[in-house]
């Protein structure tokens, strides 16, 4: 059910509607546990989030509508001082519902939960009435614009607009930019279609296609509306603007007790109500994290909802339907476990005992939630010491036991972290890493800690298996890798990386790099080196190092132009192929994301610029990300629909508005962005926002980029990053970056050509 009005000052007008009216029977019993009047609850599993404390106490709604009936039972103890936008008054008499719309959206949100009528979702959060509507079901975007910006500057956290028209004025407009930036959560239904159902108060007109506004606006919260069995009401409008769905279809809420003879309740059906259980469960989650911004609310809502319809963001559901149990625990420190354990969706800690841990967060696993509603599927998960093998590789001393880390089901789509202790014996001296054993040889995952006794090291993963800690001891610390070319260099890293060989090779081509940058995150989880090759000849030392490598798959990155049929088929005699490629770059990088599978966050980077893609790209491989291409100004369809397939909630932003422009940026899920006033500096921003954690710090010149196309994933695999430096010397936002890495060495990608002796010794010197 909808409100409707139209923008400027002309009003539309709907017909009135027809509610079925419900009368609580003397002495019923509690309709908190009757199923007919809580289903909605039920499917979004308020009740859960209500045993976990949450009730949404001290979190202003502002209700953005006809009123509300302030006398209500259900209602008197939740409203606040409000506004009547039409009348400029805050007189109390004015805030009166006289239409009946404006109070049952407030019941859905804020009904007492006292065994008289269906509970509010946050029933002990405080409801602001904003008249803006009148009796008619009709109003006017100037008094819509004027009640948000009042509710905002008296205290509203959440506003809640329950309309729908085709079209925005910049009077509303703006009033949602205010609001948004005063850190306001905004919430609106997307519209219903006409004629599709009875007691609907308001739709948008015949020839309606998509979201209406205000929901449309990209400061704003999309709600479709679901039926009893989680389908998508045939009167709810849907479009590219979606973020959530929620049930809307025949509910029972509050009603004006000096409207009609219901006894203060009536039945109702909307995208409306969609929109006013969000909005609740918003409350919820702000009430038990009251420090959380509104993104991190609304990414908590987005990333926690249960995918529906099409794998990934759709148009008709969103990210999926709103869950507020799994949007609270979403944001509860993760709880410790023992091994073995019983993980949730939640996700966790589990720990063997000796400090070896598997760190496992919200949403790596996609647990489905049981028909009832209720029950959430859970997950075994094992870490324990292993005497079934134990690590050999030349030039790599074992340290401690091995470990089996066992889980059942299908791969996660998050990164899970792995912490295995170094134990007193470790050397001191030298780097440790993770090594997994694959049939029979080992392959390092990552790591890069200083060999420290009592430490420990840490990695990705994203498979099941046996690992183990190695040390690679070094006489002298080495601060350069270089080849004689691009080429070359990629070859000293799968040599130094993979001795045992490896079960998976990732080939791009060296004249061009946004294949080759696109794919480090792949190669990582595949813990296969990334080889170079021309387009139409494989040189003939890359063709010996596969052969000696051994793998059992070989991915090509690109399309026949960039690695050529006659290659494809040399790579042939050696494994499988799969080649990963687009009609462009963009497709590329797509195609690989898609292979890499992870969900829940992506890079978003310049597909024509690429040393912005050059400093993340180590950052992206050891947390999964997919590093998707855009251009300035214009997000490729390609690349918007990567986005929705990998239900991609949070984007980071690398580079400033002159290589992705504010305008795209306010397209994207949650954007951060990562800038300075250069790409020196941006590199410097990348690593201040991911202190590298490993041994190392890896440099590279920035006017040019093969010797970084491998070494992203160099860095890591030593749990480190790429700083990117100019010949004419370190920025001095690049200085203070370095006076917090001391302690870690410098390492230089490529020849003399490309860092100098002089730059390295400057580096060295900041990081003592």
């Amino acid at each position: 059910m909808e409100t409707f009005w139209k923008p400027g000052r002309v009003l539309f007008t709907v017909a009135l509607w027809l509610s079925v009216v419900f009368a609580a029977p003397a002495g019923a019993a509690s309709l908190e546990a009757e199923p007919e009047y809580q289903w909605t609850a039920a499917m979004v599993r308020a009740p859960q989030a209500w045993d976990l404390g949450a009730d949404g106490s001290g979190i202003i709604v502002a209700v953005i509508d006809t009123g509300v009936d302030f006398s209500h039972p259900e209602l008197a103890a939740r409203v606040v001082a409000g506004y009547n936008a039409i009348k400029s008054s805050t007189a109390l008499k004015d805030m009166e519902d006289d239409h009946g719309h404006g109070t049952m959206i407030a019941g859905i949100i804020a009904a007492e939960r006292n065994n008289i009528a269906p509970v509010g979702v946050a029933h002990m959060a405080a409801v602001m009435p904003i008249k803006a509507v009148s009796s008619s079901g009709s109003g006017d975007d100037r008094d819509i614009a004027a009640g948000i910006v009042w509710a905002v500057e008296h205290g509203a956290r959440i506003i809640n607009l329950s309309i729908a028209s085709t079209a925005q004025s910049p009077e509303l407009t703006e009033a949602l930019r205010y609001a948004a930036e005063k850190g306001c959560l905004i919430v609106a239904a997307t519209g219903n279609l006409p004629n599709t159902a009875e007691n609907v108060l308001g739709t948008v007109e015949q020839d309606q296609e998509g979201v209406g506004y205000p929901a449309a606006d990209p400061h704003v919260v999309a709600v479709t509306a679901l039926t009893r069995e989680e389908r998508i009401a045939d009167f709810s409008l849907t479009g590219a603007e979606v973020l959530l769905s929620a049930p809307g279809d025949t509910v029972l809420t509050t009603y004006p007790t000096y409207l009609g003879t219901g006894g203060g309740l009536a039945y109702t059906k909307g995208t409306s109500v969609a929109a006013a259980l969000v909005s609740g469960a918003a409350a919820l989650i702000w009430s038990e994290f009251p420090e959380a911004t509104a993104a991190e609310v609304m990414l908590a809502l987005t990333s926690s909802a249960r995918d529906k319809g099409r794998v990934g963001r759709d148009e008709e559901y969103g990210y999926g339907v709103l869950d507020v149990y799994r949007a609270l625990q979403s944001l509860k420190p993760q709880v410790l476990y023992h091994a073995p354990a019983v993980l949730n969706w939640s996700g966790g800690t589990v720990a063997s005992g000796d400090d070896a841990v598997v760190a496992i967060p919200p949403g790596a696993f996609n647990l489905a939630v049981d028909p009832s509603g209720t029950v959430e599927a859970a997950l075994p998960v094992n870490i324990a010491p292993t005497t079934e093998a134990s690590l050999y590789v030349g030039g790599v001393e074992g340290l401690g036991v091995a470990y089996s880390v066992a889980w059942e089901g299908q791969p996660p789509q998050k990164a899970i972290t792995l912490t295995l202790p170094l134990g007193s014996d470790a050397p001191g001296a030298g780097i440790a890493y993770i090594y997994r054993l694959q049939g029979s040889r080992w392959v390092k995952v990552g790591g890069g800690a200083a060999a420290v006794p009592g430490g420990s090291v840490s990695a990705g993963l994203f498979a099941p298996g046996i690992y183990q800690v190695g040390v690679v001891r070094q006489s002298l610390p080495v601060d350069r890798v270089a080849g004689l070319d691009r080429i070359q260099t990629a070859l000293a890293t799968a040599r130094e990386a993979f001795p045992q060989g490896t079960d998976s090779v990732v080939i791009a081509r060296a004249d061009d790099f946004p294949d080759a940058l696109a794919g480090v995150p792949l190669a990582y989880k595949l813990q296969a080196p990334l080889l170079l090759t021309f387009p139409d000849s494989l040189p003939p030392e890359v063709l010996d190092v596969i052969q000696t490598l051994s793998p059992l798959n070989i991915y090509i990155l690109g399309g026949e132009g960039a690695v050529s049929v006659s290659v494809a088929r040399q790579l042939a005699g050696i494994a499988p192929i799969t080649r990963l490629y687009g009609g462009d770059r963009f497709e590329t990088a797509a195609a690989v994301a898609r292979l890499l599978g992870t969900r829940g966050q992506a890079v978003i980077v310049n597909g024509r610029n690429f040393p912005d893609a050059v400093s993340i790209a180590a950052e992206a491989a050891q947390a999964g990300w997919p590093i998707l291409l855009t251009e300035r100004d214009e997000l490729p369809e390609v690349t918007a629909r990567a986005l929705r397939n990998l239900s991609v909630t949070r984007t980071i932003i690398v580079g400033g508005p002159g290589v992705v422009s504010a305008e795209l940026e306010n397209t994207l899920p949650a954007p951060t962005r990562l800038a300075g006033d250069n790409r020196y500096d941006t590199s410097a921003s990348v690593l201040y926002a991911h202190l590298p954690t490993g041994a190392n710090l890896y440099i590279a010149t920035g006017r040019n980029f093969p010797d970084a196309l491998t070494g992203g994933l160099l860095a890591a695999l030593n749990s480190s990053s790429i700083m990117l430096v100019s010949p004419d010397g370190l920025t001095a936002r690049q200085k203070s970056l370095l006076s917090t890495l001391r302690g870690k060495q410098a390492v230089a990608l490529g020849g003399t050509g490309s860092v100098s002796e002089e730059l390295l010794a400057e580096v060295k010197r900041r990081l003592e």
